[in-house]
């Protein structure tokens, strides 16, 4: 696998690599506070994927601290 980008948007940051043996491109898109992971077999998709911010609305686990 090797890395193609990373990007800095306004909403999140984004790593872009591709697999060289199958050619599947990985997203990784990041906040302080969220993160997202897709595998696309086409460069359309994983750029809208890329471009969309996180959604607004989302569900969370949390987990207590143990010591």
């Amino acid at each position: 696998m090797h890395t193609i980008a990373r990007l800095r948007f306004p909403t999140h940051l984004a790593n872009v690599a591709q697999n060289s043996r199958t050619g599947t491109i990985i997203v990784f898109k990041s906040t302080n506070t969220r993160c997202d992971f897709d595998v696309f077999d086409n460069g359309d998709a994983a750029g809208e994927y890329l471009l969309a911010p996180f959604p607004d609305h989302y569900y969370a686990v949390e987990l207590d601290d143990e010591e």
